[in-house]
């Protein structure tokens, strides 16, 4: 499998048409477009990004931060709820930075019993090519998956290569779009701090906090912070001040020992 001049050339267009992150503190947009930068490599009808922690304290895979084309809003919340019968994204966590790939005829049953296979009907998850990548400082996997409906054919072992090496680009771009929107204040305490919109969606997480959350609110299942609010441990949120060149405020929250506040 060796790519040929003509492909390579696309793969190197690809990347070239990754947004600029130190162009941008909004790190959701950010990831949107350069997801949909490989549209034009890799073709996909649906596709989905984010942090999942490997292991949560009940030991499944739990996601708690995405972002998605073409999905149902409601998808990382009813993907937690049959996260430990998916056998393709456990075999995603298990080979971190290989990309795992599914192709299935309308006929075919997806790995991982019949809830599974109820979902990935539901949204029309017919073929399947994801790649999880290590995120250290932040304690959580980051992944990217994209799928094929089927009206569509498989992808390919060359689109799995493709997607592998573009998955570690438009990481270390979304890192670098992180740096920029918490303005250098997560030093380094990546795993014990998270960004959100004004209206608590979360842009990045660390597991530390995640963790805090889960503890503190059983029924949390990530994507926006917990609206109740616990003065005891949390200070009211204030956005990151806008700059001419960074219109884009986040808000920043942190832990420290078992408390969170925000900054």
């Amino acid at each position: 499998m060796s790519p040929t001049t003509t492909q390579l050339r696309a793969f190197s267009q690809c990347l070239l048409n990754l947004p600029d992150p130190t162009a941008t503190t909004d790190p959701e947009a950010w990831l949107l477009k350069a997801v949909s930068a490989l549209q034009s490599l890799v073709p996909f009808d649906s596709a989905w990004w984010g942090q999942v922690e490997a292991d949560s304290p009940h030991g499944d895979a739990k996601n708690l931060m995405h972002g998605s084309i073409g999905l149902s809003p409601q998808f990382a919340e009813e993907w937690n709820a049959i996260a430990q019968s998916d056998n393709f994204a456990r075999a995603s966590i298990n080979q971190l930075g290989k990309a795992i790939l599914y192709n299935s005829s309308t006929e075919d049953e997806k790995p991982g019993g019949a809830t599974v296979n109820a979902f990935a009907r539901r949204h029309r998850l017919y073929h399947c090519l994801a790649v999880t990548l290590q995120f250290q400082p932040s304690g959580l996997l980051f992944f990217i998956s994209i799928y094929r409906n089927e009206t569509r054919t498989g992808f390919t072992q060359l689109d799995a290569l493709w997607l592998e090496e573009y998955g570690t680009h438009l990481l270390n771009g979304w890192i670098r779009c992180l740096h920029q929107a918490n303005y250098g204040r997560f030093r380094n305490h990546w795993d014990r701090a998270a960004l959100t919109t004004s209206t608590g969606r979360i842009l990045y997480i660390g597991k530390q906090l995640g963790r805090v959350l889960g503890e503190r609110f059983k029924d949390w299942q990530g994507t926006v912070l917990p609206s109740v609010r616990y003065p005891a441990c949390v200070t009211t949120a204030a956005s990151s001040p806008a700059r001419p060149n960074r219109p884009y405020g986040a808000t920043l929250w942190q832990t420290r020992l078992s408390n969170t506040y925000s900054t």
